[in-house]
């Protein structure tokens, strides 16, 4: 009876191969996977150069145009904030003349009328105005003083209504600190006046 020789027996050969396309398609999925990766990339870096190189143009004109630029002396400098100053105070002029015109007094008037007094008799130490009313105070030697500055306020065409609101004695001690340039009048005093709107023009 015949044996059967076990080295005689090989093993058959597997014959399942994948087929070459399919790895071919694989390396083709992950070239475009890439390209879709790396494309905006390229975009965005390309955009960055650009703006970078316009910045740079605008850099280059800006230090070209200072550059040309003389500086100022200092003569050129100080002549510069002087206008500046000048400038200024005629805006705060303006502004002041406006609001003047605006209250319908007509000042130059009023304060020649309010400095008519014999300075022999009588000072005045302070005039602060509150809207439509200005309060004066000052010192004189006597009433009679104080009266015919009053009278002359109460006949003046400027003031709607004139009243004194005090009369008082000054201390003697403070009369001692008088000096022959700076005397101290014995009487102080509160006038209070109400001025009269000009009509418009």
């Amino acid at each position: 009876m015949a044996t059967l020789d076990m080295a005689e027996l090989q093993p058959i050969p597997e014959t399942d191969e994948k087929p070459a396309g399919s790895s071919r398609i694989l390396i083709w999925l992950v070239m475009l996977s890439l390209a879709g990766f790396l494309l905006p990339l390229y975009l965005i870096y390309s955009t960055l150069k650009q703006d970078n190189q316009q910045l740079e143009v605008e850099r280059g004109n800006i230090e070209a145009t200072l550059s040309s630029t003389p500086e100022r002396s200092p003569e050129e400098q100080e002549l510069t904030d002087l206008l500046l100053q000048l400038q200024q105070q005629a805006i705060m002029v303006e502004e002041a003349r406006a609001t003047l015109d605006a209250s319908h007094v007509d000042w130059p008037a009023t304060m020649a009328v309010l400095g008519s007094y014999d300075q022999s008799q009588m000072a005045l130490n302070s005039l602060v105005q509150t809207g439509d009313q200005i309060t004066i105070n000052g010192q004189a030697n006597h009433e009679n003083a104080i009266m015919v500055y009053l009278a002359a306020l109460q006949t003046s065409a400027h003031f709607e209504r004139v009243s004194i609101l005090s009369v008082t004695m000054i201390s003697s001690s403070d009369t001692d600190t008088a000096t022959p340039t700076q005397p101290v009048m014995p009487l102080n005093f509160t006038i209070q006046v109400v001025l009269k709107m000009r009509a418009d023009s």
